[in-house]
């Protein structure tokens, strides 16, 4: 064999080894249309724009490409993307709320003096809306006893509004009280709602006072993420 042909033999012999990954790497794109016929192409397939299309390679399927979201699809998953942050900035305020609180007391015995501590301004202004009704029933009665001198006959104007004011002094106070009372249950409610984290928190160490420091508010905020 002569050195031109030996030359010639060897540069088809690389020709065809470089063609042979370039065959193997070829992707063949398959899908089925609307009609349900298959359809093969080397690259994506128009006709399945909105449908799944798989990728083959040498004979097995590489990968898988999904249809389009409808619009009912997207909307429901912007609903559970915004469900997950949601849930995400509910937790991390959730940490805060727990550092916060196993700084700001000891023990669960601080926790109901500071209820008794709110609750006590609320509890004054009751008692002076009492005093109050109280003056304004002895105004009345006094009023009341007054008027016996004028019978069948127009009250003078000063018992009048002696009348007058007793009885808006005691609708104003009761009205009051009632807000004053809607106020009490708020503070029972935030203070409750305190309490029952704080236990859960500390467990059975609840009524004892607790060494504030950075690590064990670390540690009990890690326990409570592992419940």
């Amino acid at each position: 064999m002569t050195a031109p042909t030996r030359l010639a033999i060897a540069g088809w012999s690389l020709a065809l080894l470089a063609l042979v990954p370039v065959a193997a790497r070829a992707e063949i794109y398959i899908c089925k249309d609307g009609g349900g016929h298959t359809i093969t192409s080397d690259r994506p397939v128009a006709e399945c724009a909105d449908r799944v299309m798989r990728v083959m390679s040498g004979g097995l399927v590489r990968r898988e490409i999904a249809a389009p979201l409808t619009p009912e699809q997207r909307r429901q998953k912007q609903v559970e993307q915004d469900k997950l942050r949601a849930d995400a900035v509910a937790a991390e305020e959730q940490r805060q709320l727990d550092r916060i609180l196993l700084a700001r007391y000891q023990s669960d015995l601080d926790i109901e003096a500071a209820r008794k501590r709110a609750l006590q301004p609320v509890q004054d202004l009751i008692a002076g809306s009492n005093q109050a009704i109280a003056n304004a029933e002895k105004q009345h009665s006094s009023v009341k006893a007054e008027s016996e001198f004028y019978q069948n006959k127009p009250l003078p104007f000063t018992l009048r509004r002696k009348q007058e004011e007793a009885t808006r002094t005691i609708q104003n106070e009761q009205s009051n009280i009632q807000d004053q009372s809607a106020t009490i249950d708020d503070i029972n409610a935030t203070y409750d709602a305190a309490m029952k984290r704080y236990r859960e928190l500390r467990g059975s160490d609840a009524s004892k006072p607790a060494i504030a420091s950075a690590g064990n508010l670390d540690n009990s905020a890690k326990a409570v993420r592992k419940r």
